[in-house]
């Protein structure tokens, strides 16, 4: 064959050759930006793109996970907000959620606390502390899917005042029995067994001023202390103005401290910010009890989120406290740890229980302390107080 028409023949051979490995990169490339910017899956999962960039979720750990490492020429460069995205979609398309691999962490929440000057503090600071929503109802009367906000404030009170007219029927009951001399020695050494263990009251801004040595000469051994909580209405987040006096108060007068946070958050990024605040709340102290997440209906913001959604919450917050240092646990009464939230996925927290009857039932779970009273006598504590034994 004439050189000349070999030459002419390896040139086309050639030229077809690079178009087509040109064509096959132009695709690789195009499909993978496809992946990457038009994925809507990735952009439209917001939480998740803050939780990147908030740091609760370890990207460098992720694109390990997924094979992509970090680049050679700067060891500390880390992976973009979106291939961290995409890193986690993958993982969550494999049915692996969040918790698998994120490592909540404190954040700067400074400019998100305010004043109690600066709010309407009836609207904002709503927990209910008098109704007594701790005790049993019906399946009638209380469903899991039946939402709160389908209740009027009419039907929740009829059904705080039957509670409250049924058990303080069952005490004058009991105590007739036992003035009579027909006590029933088992109920007795139960209701004792309930209320064996250490004493201490829980304390917010409503109690007023407190004589903390007067409290400790009661014979209380341990006060949890209201640090904050969550606007109701508003969201935003309030110290409570005796947090301080309380503890330095408890604490010079010699009683273990613990703290709690009324909590309105409705998002997992809320319920981070609400720990952060903890957190600050907390240096310079020393805690011999535990940090609590205090969960209960408040006719705020924080009513209307499902189960699901609560516990994530719940979850966000007793994580982040807990890789903060702190002892971490869940407040809220019976009804709602039996119906809104799911409380045995959190039981590797400490679980604090409010019903108030004189032997409680709740066995969902086990719990870790008991609050069974809330018109509860303490010398030094102007009105009533909580009333909580150590279990």
């Amino acid at each position: 064959m004439d050189n000349r028409l070999v030459k002419i023949m390896l040139g086309v051979i050639g030229a077809l050759a690079i178009l087509v490995v040109a064509g096959f990169f132009i695709r690789l490339f195009k499909d993978d930006s496809e992946k990457v910017n038009s994925d809507d899956s990735i952009f439209e999962n917001v939480s998740t793109l803050e939780a990147l960039n908030m740091g609760l979720i370890d990207g460098d750990e992720l694109l390990a996970e997924e094979g992509i490492e970090k680049t050679k020429e700067d060891s500390s460069a880390t992976a973009s907000t979106e291939d961290r995205a995409a890193a986690l979609l993958s993982l969550l398309n494999e049915g692996r959620t969040i918790e698998d691999t994120s490592q909540f962490v404190k954040i700067d929440v400074k400019d998100k606390v305010v004043a109690e000057s600066q709010i309407n503090v009836a609207e904002e600071d709503t927990k209910v502390a008098d109704v007594d929503e701790t005790t049993e109802v019906s399946e009638e009367d209380y469903s899991e899917d039946e939402a709160f906000d389908e209740w009027t404030e009419e039907d929740e009170d009829l059904i705080a005042q039957i509670e409250s007219e049924a058990a303080e029927a069952e005490r004058q009951r009991a105590l007739a029995e036992k003035n009579a001399g027909a006590s029933n020695i088992t109920q007795t050494a139960e209701y004792e067994s309930a209320h064996a263990g250490a004493k201490g009251i829980d304390v917010s801004k409503h109690n007023g001023n407190i004589d903390w040595n007067q409290v400790k000469g009661a014979g209380i051994g341990f006060a949890m202390i209201r640090c904050g909580y969550r606007g109701s209405s508003s969201g935003v987040l309030v110290v409570d103005p005796m947090y301080q006096t309380n503890m330095n108060g408890a604490i010079q007068a010699g009683l273990g401290v613990g703290v709690y946070f009324f909590s309105q958050a409705v998002n997992v990024q809320e319920a981070v910010e609400e720990a952060s605040l903890v957190i600050d709340l907390l240096s310079g102290y020393s805690l011999s009890y535990p940090v609590y997440l205090d969960v209960e209906k408040s006719n705020g913001r924080g009513d209307a989120i499902s189960p699901e959604e609560r516990t994530e919450i719940c979850r966000a917050f007793l994580a982040t406290v807990s890789n903060a240092g702190y002892t971490a646990g869940i407040y809220s009464n019976k009804l709602w740890f039996e119906n809104r939230i799911n409380t045995a996925s959190l039981t590797d927290y400490r679980i604090w229980m409010a019903q108030y009857v004189d032997i409680p039932t709740y066995t969902a779970t086990r719990y870790d302390m008991w609050q069974y009273t809330s018109k509860g006598s303490v010398p030094g504590v102007p009105g009533n107080c909580d009333m909580n034994v150590l279990k």
